[in-house]
């Protein structure tokens, strides 16, 4: 795990289609692939413990306690072997909050002092299929506290990939169609 510069990264993410949004504060991230007649259609699929006002293609009805979880599933199933967290605001109250939930998780310790370095930053933090296992420990931080401020977004760098982790709690997965279809498959079958 490192941190990254902001500017490369969306350059990278930006060759699979992952647009970057700012408003009132947040960056989010959405999935646009090009059109004409090689384009992919796209799905989103929204995993949550009850209805949600997002506008999704499916919603699959889930456990608030099994979401940190099926977003590590999600990556693995998806076979990503890269990717990237980014706050929707800054680091430093994500960053508050986990400096006690992973006290003890080591491969957050081998990070933490540079995490520091960019609490007042955006940049994403990088994650490699090695240190995936690290999103559902974060996820799992960040559900309970329910606020806002703490949503995430978890781009892919070597495909069309988003994954938002949001605080109410909800997973919103945005991929081309059949992946989307097959993760959501794979996850509540």
């Amino acid at each position: 795990m490192e941190f990254l510069p902001y500017a490369q990264t969306l350059k990278l993410m930006e060759q699979h289609g992952i647009v970057e949004h700012a408003h009132d504060g947040r960056v989010e991230f959405s999935l646009h692939q090009p059109g004409g007649r090689t384009a992919s259609p796209t799905e989103t699929v929204v995993f949550a413990p009850g209805a949600t006002d997002y506008d999704a293609d499916r919603s699959i009805i889930t456990p608030a306690a099994a979401l940190p979880e099926i977003a590590e599933r999600l990556l693995h199933k998806a076979h990503i072997a890269q990717c990237v967290i980014i706050p929707v605001g800054r680091w430093r109250p994500i960053l508050d909050l986990l400096a006690f939930e992973l006290a003890t998780n080591e491969d957050w310790l081998d990070i933490d002092a540079d995490a520091t370095l960019h609490q007042n930053t955006r940049d994403p933090l990088g994650l490699t299929s090695k240190s995936r296992h690290v999103v559902a420990l974060i996820a799992a931080s960040l559900f309970p506290a329910a606020d806002p401020a703490l949503d995430l977004t978890i781009a892919s760098l070597d495909s069309p990939f988003v994954l938002e982790l949001r605080s109410e709690p909800a997973l919103i997965l945005h991929g081309p169609q059949a992946m989307a279809e097959n993760l959501a498959a794979s996850i509540s079958g």
